[in-house]
Formats: C-alpha cells, structure tokens, sequence
C-alpha cells in the first residue's frame, strides 16, 4: 500500500472509540507503510508515531499551525496519502494538501462528528467528503446520517472489533467482595449526556429498596454535573465513579458485573455511531441493556441477545433493570446468545485487509 499518513487527534493509549479503532486496524500493517500523527498529550513519538502541535490558540484558523507540520511531515517522509477520523479541522488539512499536491485521503466518521460538521459549515464539510478518495463509516447507523444524495464518493463500511484481555479471577472476585451483597450493575464509556449515565443514576435512585452497586468507569466533561446529581438524589453511595481503570483490568469488571447498562441518547445528531463497549460486554458474558433504535441494534440482531428500552423512558428503564436482575436464567440465555455473536465477527486484522484494499 501506500505510505499513509494517520492525522488523528486520538491514539492508544487513549481508550476513545476513535482511537481504539485506529489503532486497532493500523497496528496490522507493516511499520514502514504508515505514520502516526497526533496532537494526543500521553503519546511519545516513536517509531510510528509523531506528536506534533495541530491546533492553537494563537492563530486563525487554529488548523494553520497544524497544516504547517503536517506539510514539513509529508515531504520529509514522502508522505502518499492521508487517513484521518475527523472532518474538522484535521480533513482541512487534508484537503489543502489534496489542494496543493493532489495527495489524494481517506475520512473515517464515527457518527457525531457528521452532523456538528454540516451545522457547522455545510458546503464546506461535503466539499472535504467528496474530494475524498473514500469514506470509511464504523457502521450503517452512521452511513445514515450522510446525505447520501450529494455525496459522490465512495462509502465502505468497517465495523470496530475489540481486543480479547483474560480476566484474572481473584481480581473478579476481590471487586464482587468490595461490594458484599450488592448487584454490580455497570457502564463503560465517556462522560457525555449521550452515554445517558443519566438515566441509570436516576433509575438507581427510582429503586432505593434495590441492592444495587451501579459502576461507572470512564471520565469526561460531565463528570461533575452527574456526581453532582447522585447527591441530590442521596445515590452517592450507591454510584462509583472509576476514572482510571486500565485497559487490562476492564475484564475484571466486566465479569464482576451482574448487568451492563448503557441506554445511549441521540442529541441533536449526537448518535452513538457503534459501541466497542457493547462487543465487549458481550464477549465477557455481561448482559447488555440498550436503546432501541441505535447501533447497538447492529450489534445485537435479535431480542434474545440485549434488553432493548426507549432511552427517554426512565420507568421502561428502571423495570428493566429490576427484572434483568430478579431472572437469573434470562441474564444467562441472553449472555451465552450475545457472546455467540462476537465468536463470529472479524477481528482487527480482518478490518485492517478491509481498509488495505482502499489504501492503494
């Protein structure tokens, strides 16, 4: 393939969607054929990687100090094409230089960045996708959120996969013990109104006789408004916020939980474009409460395999909590039905042939 360069904002470590899924298909290709670069504070530039400053305060557009680098980055390593997740304000950059040098790029979308980019400037963002070689999407649900009808270039679906980590069994059993007698209900993600920890905090207090331990492992901007609600509804005790749990010790969780709880909201066009999270519920044999109407319907094909709720309905919500934990044999059937459906995805490797193919 063609050297490629990965213009990203996010990276492993990161545990972002967008950089799990970058990493997880380019860390099948041979070293020599890509690079990585990356604003992303925890990064050290290394063999594949380069962190350079994109944005800054200091000048208009803030993209200029970053499209400076990025052109120093494709002549010094004869750079042939770009891929990049985002369509501001790094597919700027990638358009100038297709612009400039005619070096053709790639736009991956993960489903909010589509909608915040047309809000923000229409003509501009369906100039970046259709002088794009290709358009990536992670999912149908996203393809969707395309106006397909002005759009002329190439769409290819590559759905994420997850890494496999074992779970260690004294830690699984060390995390149930910390919370006795309580059923551990969990959510993985980041702290945004979209992941809708909302809903399950005010579930939770909607059962107050309930022994219910509800974990939220993750970190983000909404952090303090949703402790800050856990008080008011006196469930602060009852609500732990794990904001520095490891990627190698998530399966722990996983399988200490009794139930995996994440009813995703669409706001505004903020959608839940596919949900890494939910393959790995699924394949550590938690069973999943989701929204109906969302990816996670392509992720869990039959009503067998999650509790599918309206995220707006906060009594649908809470009843399906409360039965989920009272049938132990309903948990099981849809645990061993959704696990069955990651034993046939694709995994990384797979995706990144998918994605090696476009990269000609």
């Amino acid at each position: 393939m063609k050297k490629t360069l990965l213009l990203t904002h996010e990276y492993f470590p990161f545990a972002g969607g967008i950089a799990t899924y970058c990493y997880g298909i380019f860390r099948n290709f041979n070293d020599q054929d890509y690079l990585v670069a990356t604003d992303q504070k925890m990064i050290q530039s290394g063999l594949n990687t380069i962190r350079v400053k994109l944005l800054t305060k200091f000048l208009r557009p803030r993209w200029l100090i970053g499209l400076w680098a990025v052109n120093k980055i494709v002549n010094k390593y004869a750079i042939q094409q770009i891929f990049t997740p985002h369509i501001f304000p790094l597919g700027q950059i990638a358009y100038q230089l297709y612009e400039w040098y005619k070096i053709p790029y790639i736009i991956s979308l993960h489903g909010l960045d589509i909608n915040l980019a047309l809000a923000k400037n229409p003509v501009l963002t369906k100039a970046i996708l259709n002088h794009a070689s290709q358009i990536v999407v992670n999912s149908q649900t996203t393809k969707n959120l395309l106006p397909l009808n002005e759009i002329k270039t190439p769409i290819t679906i590559i759905t994420p996969y997850f890494d496999q980590r074992q779970a260690d069994a004294s830690k699984v059993q060390a995390i149930q013990n910390q919370y006795g007698n309580q059923d551990i209900i969990l959510t993985v993600g980041r702290l945004v109104k979209r992941k809708n920890q909302e809903s399950v905090i005010r579930a939770l207090a909607a059962m107050p006789e309930q022994k219910i331990t509800y974990l939220i492992i993750g970190d983000g901007p909404d952090r303090n408004r949703l402790q800050q609600l856990t008080e008011e509804l006196k469930v602060a005790d009852r609500v732990k916020f794990l904001t520095a749990i490891s990627h190698d010790d998530l399966p722990n969780y996983y399988q200490a939980a009794k139930l995996f709880v994440m009813p995703t909201l669409q706001l505004n066009g903020d959608i839940e474009g596919y949900g890494i999270v939910y393959l790995e519920s699924a394949y550590y044999g938690l069973p999943a409460i989701v929204s109906r109407g969302s990816s996670a319907e392509e992720i869990f094909i039959s009503e067998n395999s999650a509790i599918f709720v309206d995220p707006n309905n906060l009594q649908q919500l809470t009843d399906a909590i409360q039965s989920a934990l009272a049938n132990a044999e309903k948990r099981q059937t849809i645990a061993d039905n959704s696990w069955a459906i990651t034993q046939k995805l694709e995994d990384w490797s797979a995706k990144a042939k998918i994605l090696e193919k476009l990269l000609v």
